[in-house]
């Protein structure tokens, strides 16, 4: 099934999020993620990006996280880089 007859059958259409209409944290927490993928060399945004964006500041994010026991450095160490094997598995 290709994405447009998914699209047509389930009538999702596509919407774009800008920067008009992202609130500042979610704004900030986006430059973030952008950041980590480019640290990493990575020409993607994958989900150890979204990850490490939000935690990059004290926020909700990090809050949360601490109050599960994990601290966001914990999460930042977790995984350094992408590794050769992980892109190999996909």
């Amino acid at each position: 099934m290709t994405r447009q007859a998914v699209q047509q059958r389930f009538h999702a259409p596509h919407k774009r999020y800008g920067p008009e209409t992202m609130t500042d944290g979610l704004r900030q927490a986006m430059t973030h993620v952008k950041q980590a993928a480019v640290q990493h060399r990575a020409n993607y945004v994958g989900t150890e990006h979204l990850l490490w964006g939000p935690t990059a500041q004290d926020n909700r994010a990090t809050r949360l996280l601490r109050s599960s026991g994990l601290s966001p450095e914990t999460v930042h160490r977790s995984r350094t880089a992408p590794s050769a094997s992980a892109a190999t598995t996909c």
